[in-house]
């Protein structure tokens, strides 16, 4: 005779092990299936958060910019339990973030990052009008670049970079945290309400995806053998600027580079004509960097309401984001004239061509 599901719940309770119930335990049986997932529903989903983040690039003049963080709180689940709704807070203290920002603010990145991958654009309402204009940074770009010089140049440039790859293929605009684990896996189905401020997704098959990867790290884990790196190119990029993390102590954090790589792989696959392996390394490290500063920061004992003031200040947005500018993608630059165009053809006169 099976146990009553108030006793599993009991039993689940003492579990700290939130991969073994998901991906194992779920998966022995449907009633087992149906008491895990009552377990999460009441009391994992409602402490998990989600941080939206994009960046200044589209509202703020440059050279500099920074990087906005919109935490989202549990709120309720749908009528029928099969969405999770979550609000946006505002951080009580977050060392790095320097401006504010608004789920109208964050919808172009996330809309540029389901096309490139794919995916079915996410479902937008009550979204405000926006402006024709091209973004901010671009429409300033061609003056700043022809003005600035040496180290200035370099910094703006490589700045630049980092901040225009959120929401490109590789970077997706947000992370979510399970529990002390956080990842950039996908919310499924996603729903945005820019006038309430919330989105919502799928959670069972959210959690779904996430678990996937925790689960590849934990099975790694166990092997001690040659492991693959699922991004050659990256891997020979990180060695010649003095990186091997497959030797790093920290296992755990190579298997979830591996992990995270791996379910990454079928878009770099088709895009790798658009970057250099030296840059899908510094992005790498720029996104690992920033879900360890997410994952000390977003805890329910930082996070607050937002202000009256806050709730009706939003930066006026632009439709989409800006084409990518192909020489910020191929880095490392052979020289300073590169900075900005390609090299040049050598121009072969009809008779003969001269070799430089």
């Amino acid at each position: 005779m099976a146990l009553p599901v108030d006793v599993w719940l009991l039993v689940f309770d003492n579990i700290d092990d939130l991969d073994l119930l998901w991906s194992v335990v779920r998966n022995v049986s449907h009633f087992l299936r149906g008491c895990v997932e009552e377990h999460f529903r009441h009391g994992v989903l409602r402490t998990a958060l989600v941080d939206l983040h994009y960046s200044t690039v589209h509202s703020h003049s440059g050279p500099s910019f920074s990087y906005l963080h919109l935490p989202m709180h549990f709120s309720r689940l749908s009528s029928d339990g099969t969405r999770a709704i979550f609000r946006q807070m505002a951080y009580t203290h977050y060392p790095r973030l320097a401006a504010g920002g608004s789920v109208r603010g964050w919808v172009p990145f996330v809309e540029r990052y389901c096309e490139e991958t794919l995916k079915s654009m996410p479902v937008v309402l009550h979204k405000r009008s926006s402006t024709k204009a091209p973004p901010l940074w671009e429409q300033e770009h061609f003056d700043l670049r022809n003005t600035l010089a040496g180290e200035d140049k370099t910094s703006y440039l490589s700045e630049l970079r980092d901040h225009t790859s959120i929401g490109r293929g590789y970077r997706p605009p947000y992370y979510i945290k399970i529990s002390e684990h956080i990842n950039d896996t996908e919310l499924v189905s996603l729903e945005i309400d820019c006038e309430a401020r919330e989105i919502s997704f799928e959670w069972r098959r959210t959690f779904s995806a996430f678990f996937q990867e925790r689960h590849f790290i934990a099975l790694s884990g166990k092997n001690m053998g040659k492991k693959r790196a699922y991004d050659d190119d990256v891997s020979l990029a990180a060695a010649r600027l003095g990186y091997d993390l497959a030797k790093q102590s920290n296992v755990a954090a190579y298997d979830a580079r591996r992990a995270r790589r791996k379910r990454l792989q079928p878009w770099v696959v088709k895009n790798k004509h658009r970057m250099t392996p030296d840059h899908r390394w510094k992005i790498e490290n720029a996104v690992e960097c920033e879900k360890f500063h997410v994952k000390h920061n977003m805890h329910r004992g930082n996070l607050r309401e937002l202000k009256p003031e806050e709730l009706v200040c939003e930066e006026l947005v632009p439709e989409r984001c800006a084409d990518d500018l192909p020489y910020l993608l191929m880095w490392p630059w052979g020289g300073e004239d590169t900075f900005f165009t390609p090299r040049k053809p050598v121009e072969c006169s009809p008779s003969c061509c001269t070799v430089l």
